[in-house]
């Protein structure tokens, strides 16, 4: 396969063409160097005008000469390389050459620029970051540190930023691929908003907003380690989940440098127009705040992948009690598989006043919903729980539940009367889930 590596023939520029040779003599790639000639405006000269062609002409001499000898330097060391030239807008020559020789990545260097001037204009690097239909690695400052892990003088270490979203699974995609070929340490790291985690799980009482809360970190924890499932080779794998109330690319760079990564991997969306200016992307707040090295992999880069539903290994059966709620319970155990986790939930609205459920109550919650699993649970290997929840809201106290115990699946009963279509609990939590929702019809 090939690479491609832009340059202007600055010395950053130089850093990032170190690092693409190193990478393509690791994985056995030939490197196609480019450079983009944007054509100026024309101009007068001592001796009458000269054409915005002939100037163009003019500079193309020079620069041709200075990127053939780059591309001799290259292959002396031992790596194939195509030089290229090419007119036009930086950034979109970079993409149609990589489209065009099928590369691997693109590779650019990270130029130093105020923040007001990247705000107002972007860089090559934001636009080809922004556009791009395949990985984009964006060179740091110090490209010393990702050439010295690149020629495998100790293992890479990697930070990977993970959410719910398509684009942070080509991320992930990305890194299972590069461990599974090379000893890699990963991290991966994932931040949220404390007030919309405590909203979605449902938890109440003081919360910190600025400290990390163990009750969201264990539900994300778990949400982020079955994102991410299995990573190959033989190198460390953890996951770090931070609080923050702004946008995520400071605090994503900022645990990049406690992890002392050699490289941050983050996914894109690869928005065109309007979109991918506003909102903001993260990839592009995290190229300009990371003090390392940035791999963006777009989005695109999954199309033609089928997304596989995940496997079901805990249900949540919720009943009222009654003889047509409980008919969930035994769909719940239909559901489950071998080895999987049925949760038994019942919704107890709080007397008046808001006070706690009284303890006899909830003990004869308790025996009852006990009463209810299968006596032949424990032999097809189920494990079962039993969960009362206090709500006034029952919809939502059983979506926030299924958030809190992160459940596969929500199984409840509905009577077949149009009520139930329209509107009543099961309405709820069909429409305010995030998770698969079955309904149970009990009769008329």
């Amino acid at each position: 396969m090939k690479i491609l590596v832009g340059t202007d023939f600055s010395e950053a520029a130089a850093g990032a063409l170190e690092v693409a040779t190193t990478l393509a003599r690791r994985l056995g790639d030939e490197l196609v160097l480019v450079h983009a000639l944007e054509a100026p405006a024309p101009v007068t000269m001592v001796g009458g005008e000269m054409t915005a062609l002939q100037f163009t002409e003019w500079l193309r001499k020079p620069l041709q000469l200075e990127l053939d000898r780059m591309a001799s330097e290259v292959r002396a060391r031992g790596t194939r390389v195509e030089a290229v030239m090419r007119e036009g807008p930086v950034h979109q020559q970079l993409l149609d050459v990589g489209r065009q020789v099928g590369a691997r990545m693109i590779v650019l260097a990270s130029h130093g620029r105020s923040a007001t001037d990247r705000l107002l204009l972007g860089s090559v690097a934001d636009r080809v970051v922004r556009h791009a239909d395949r990985p984009v690695l964006v060179v740091g400052p110090d490209p010393k540190t990702l050439n010295e892990a690149l020629t495998e003088q100790r293992p890479m270490r990697l930070a990977v930023a993970v959410d719910t979203s398509r684009a942070s699974d080509a991320a992930v995609r990305w890194t299972r691929e590069w461990c599974g070929q090379f000893k890699t340490d990963v991290t991966f790291m994932s931040t949220y908003w404390p007030p919309a985690q405590y909203e979605r799980l449902g938890l109440t009482g003081f919360r910190s907003m600025y400290e990390p809360d163990p009750d969201v970190v264990s539900v994300l924890e778990d949400e982020l380690r079955r994102k991410i499932g299995v990573v190959p080779g033989e190198g460390s794998v953890r996951v770090v989940v931070q609080p923050s109330l702004g946008r995520p690319a400071e605090p994503l760079a900022q645990e990049a440098d406690k992890a002392k990564a050699d490289l941050l991997v983050v996914g894109t969306h690869g928005r065109s127009g309007l979109r991918s200016i506003w909102p903001p992307s993260t990839a592009v707040g995290v190229v300009h705040t990371a003090h390392t090295s940035v791999l963006c992999v777009p989005q695109k880069t999954l199309e033609g992948q089928v997304e596989r539903p995940p496997r079901v290994r805990k249900v949540l059966a919720v009943t009222d009690l009654s003889r047509e709620g409980n008919l969930a319970v035994a769909e719940a155990y239909a559901l489950c598989p071998p080895g999987g986790m049925v949760d038994i939930c019942h919704v107890v609205t709080p007397p008046v006043g808001a006070q706690p459920v009284n303890p006899e109550t909830r003990a004869d919650v308790e025996k009852r919903l006990r009463a209810l699993i299968p006596a032949d649970a424990i032999a097809a290997g189920i494990t079962s729980q039993v969960a009362v929840v206090e709500g006034f809201d029952v919809g939502k106290a059983i979506c926030q539940t299924s958030e809190r115990l992160g459940v596969d699946v929500i199984v409840l009963s509905a009577r077949r009367k149009p009520r139930f279509v329209l509107g009543g609990v099961a309405h709820e939590v069909l429409t305010g889930s995030r998770r698969p929702v079955t309904l149970v019809h009990g009769s008329e």
